[in-house]
């Protein structure tokens, strides 16, 4: 039998039910089968962040919460809490972090990155050298207009 729920499980592409489908307590059918459900729900959901972040390809991972906002000095069209609640994501706006090496511009730029991709948005990270020597090396091999689609 186990071998039959196994294989039936692959075959529905469902790798997470197999994990804990022995552990869910229920009253009734129903109630088991939505449990399984949800149960294969939570799983892919942090596969596909997990997903997200390897693609950002973050150099660390930083969230704002260990972060002290003290030395950020914020243009007056820019707020904490616009940085923070990630609204120039759906304004489709680019953020640019300028300062001395040590003050802290990478923990900034990545915990709002991290933020999104719990959010379900694709981010990438790139340092500006990084990004320059990307951008000539894509667009010397013909594939730059690739490249700023993805």
């Amino acid at each position: 039998m186990k071998h039959e729920l196994v294989t039936a499980c692959k075959n529905l592409h469902l790798g997470y039910v197999m994990e804990a489908y022995e552990a869910i307590a229920f009253n009734d059918c129903s109630q088991y089968l939505l449990e399984v459900l949800q149960v294969e729900l939570r799983g892919r959901e942090i596969s596909r962040i997990r997903r997200l972040m390897k693609k950002a390809r973050f150099p660390q991972m930083k969230t704002l919460e260990d972060y002290d906002f003290g030395a950020v000095t914020f243009p007056a069209h820019c707020s904490r809490e616009l940085l923070t609640d990630l609204a120039f994501l759906e304004r489709k706006e680019n953020v640019m972090m300028l300062g001395k090496v040590g003050t802290g511009k990478t923990h900034l730029a990545t915990a709002p990155g991290v933020e999104a991709c719990r959010r379900g948005y694709e981010v990438r990270f790139f340092r500006v050298h990084d990004l320059v020597a990307a951008l000539q090396d894509k667009y010397q091999s013909g594939t730059l207009s690739r490249f700023l689609r993805e």
